[in-house]
This record gives C-alpha cells, structure tokens and sequence, in this order.
C-alpha cells in the first residue's frame, strides 16, 4: 500500500476549496529573526472574529502567548521562510467552532523569496466530534490572540 503525502493531500484540497469558496490567505514576512503579519484576508478576519488590526502588523510573539505554541509556530514559519512548504491548524480562541487548517510557503520573486504566504479552510469542530475523528481536547490551539 503506498503512503499519502499529508502535505500534498491538504494543499489539495485547499486548491479545490478556494475555487468553490475563494481564497482564505495571508501573507507575512521576517525582519530580524521575527515573522510579521502583512496582510489578511477579510474572510479569515471574519472567521476569527477579530479585527484586521488586531493581526496585521503583528508579530507571531505578540499574536500568540503560549511559548511551547509559538515556539512550534516559528519554527514552521522558519521552515516555510526557507522554502519548504508546512503545515499547521489552530483553534481560534474566539471561535472555537471551527479549527484552521494553515499551509505556509514561501512566495518567490525572479528567484528570490519575496514574502511568505499562509492560505487556509476552516474545519467544523461539530463535524469532526460527530464522526468521532478527533480528540479535541488534546488539539494544539492558538490561544492568547491579543484584544
């Protein structure tokens, strides 16, 4: 039997959902050893009910408060940064009906990298615990979005 490529297989299907539903994406990038939002999506702000001041311009540090989660996301982020495509989700903590599925990678320009982006599909939670797929309670989350 031969394996799946989890990665290939997410990239997949946020291809197919962002052409029946359009594109959920944000782009950021790294000065100085920290990744910077630049720019989101209104309907990712949307599904996490925040503003897109409470994102853009924000660094991972000041989005995130738990160390061991912002330490697993920079490291994602650094991977996407040097140009290798990774993945993550998160639960947004003010909508908890939901988690996102994240893909980063990197975005390049006549060679060289030019900014990373981030595209993504909200997942319902309610879906997931009626078919019994996932213990949410041990599901990685991105709690500490600053107000």
């Amino acid at each position: 039997m031969e394996e799946i490529n989890l990665l290939h297989f997410m990239s997949k299907l946020l291809d197919e959902y962002q052409i029946l539903y359009g594109k959920m994406d944000f782009t950021f990038k790294k000065t100085d050893h920290t990744f910077t939002i630049t720019d989101v999506s209104p309907t990712i702000v949307e599904l996490v009910k925040l503003t897109k001041s409470n994102i853009v311009g924000k660094s991972l540090d000041q989005l995130v408060s738990n160390a061991e989660i912002k330490k697993k996301l920079n490291q994602l982020f650094e991977k996407a940064w040097c140009g290798e495509e990774s993945f993550c989700y998160c639960i947004p903590p003010k909508n908890k009906e939901i988690f996102l599925l994240i893909i980063l990678k990197p975005v390049m320009k006549e060679g060289e990298r030019a900014i990373g982006e981030g595209g993504c599909f909200p997942l319902s939670q309610e879906e997931f615990q009626k078919h019994n797929i996932a213990d949410f309670e041990r599901c990685i989350s991105l709690n500490g979005f600053n107000d």
